[in-house]
């Protein structure tokens, strides 16, 4: 779960450093505003598909919704 957070978290950031608020985003992926703060908070996970179009909306690399993240282990 902690994955999630984390990658809502940065696609707040990725959004944000690029001036487009959660509505405007959510009308460019088909779905509501609460939805897209949903994927922040980290509620919601954010499909890879999602991840596919996020990644051309903002024109950046997939890693950029992966930063800071800690690598996987069995323990977490």
């Amino acid at each position: 779960m902690k994955y999630n957070v984390q990658i809502g978290q940065n696609l707040k950031r990725v959004r944000k450093n690029q001036g487009l608020s959660q509505d405007a985003l959510g009308k460019i992926l088909g779905v509501s505003a609460q939805q897209i703060q949903k994927y922040e908070n980290g509620i919601n996970r954010i499909s890879a598909e999602t991840l596919f179009i996020l990644r051309h909306v903002f024109n950046v690399k997939y890693e950029s919704f992966f930063q800071d993240l800690q690598p996987y282990s069995r323990d977490n």
